[in-house]
């Protein structure tokens, strides 16, 4: 498998990794009452959430006649993705400085059982986080036509998409201590400017799909 093939998907599994809800959560329940347990529960729902969407997007779009009968269907949908996610980006940015989302207070309090669920939801029904995996299991199925170097591909996309989620987790076991002050000062900014920076994340990334699938028609 060409490592350019490889990185086609990344784009979208990067932006996944540095949305805020990803790491907002995942923040937050460090520093809940149970903060290893339940943290650790919505990085296993966060992964089985983003894995199911990408899993379902490659076999729905693995048909690899229907690509040779219409080569330009990659391109369009590459545009119309890019498109969706201006328009989210505008309506995102043009939200800055609203209250906190009602599931962000629910986070303060969360059960691992409650952050298991929540990982599940946030992978799975957040229509911006499911647009982007759905952009990159359409990535993986047009560039990469054997089914075992998908699954590989499924892996490293649900790998890089899970860091957002990972990385604060496992630098809270290795220290806790020294990462607690870290991580309050990183909540307090990203609940501050969450919404700017989902806008950046899903403007660049609209951006690049437009781009991509002009260059592909």
């Amino acid at each position: 498998m060409g490592s350019g093939k490889m990185l086609a998907s990344l784009p979208m599994a990067v932006a996944i990794a540095l949305s805020p809800f990803a790491i907002i959560p995942a923040i937050v329940l460090l520093l809940t009452p149970r903060p290893r347990p339940t943290a650790g529960a919505f990085l296993v729902g966060w992964v089985l959430g983003v894995a199911l969407v990408v899993i379902l997007a490659v076999t729905v779009l693995d048909l690899r006649d229907a690509y040779a009968a219409t080569p330009r269907w990659a391109a369009w949908a590459r545009l119309l993705l890019g498109a969706t996610l201006l328009v989210l980006a505008i309506v995102r940015w043009g939200r800055r400085g609203g209250p906190a989302p009602a599931w962000l207070q629910s986070v303060q309090t969360a059960t691992p059982w409650h952050a298991l669920g929540l990982g599940l939801t946030l992978s799975v029904a957040n229509p911006k986080v499911m647009l982007l995996a759905v952009a990159g299991g359409g990535a993986i199925a047009s560039a990469i036509p054997a089914h075992m170097q998908q699954a590989l591909a499924v892996l490293a996309f649900t790998g890089v998409s899970s860091l957002g989620v990972a990385l604060p987790w496992f630098a809270f076991l290795a220290a806790e201590e020294q990462a607690m002050p870290l991580l309050v000062r990183l909540r307090t900014w990203l609940e501050a400017n969450a919404d700017a920076v989902l806008a950046i994340v899903l403007g660049v990334l609209g951006t690049l799909l437009v781009v991509e699938g002009i260059r592909l028609l």
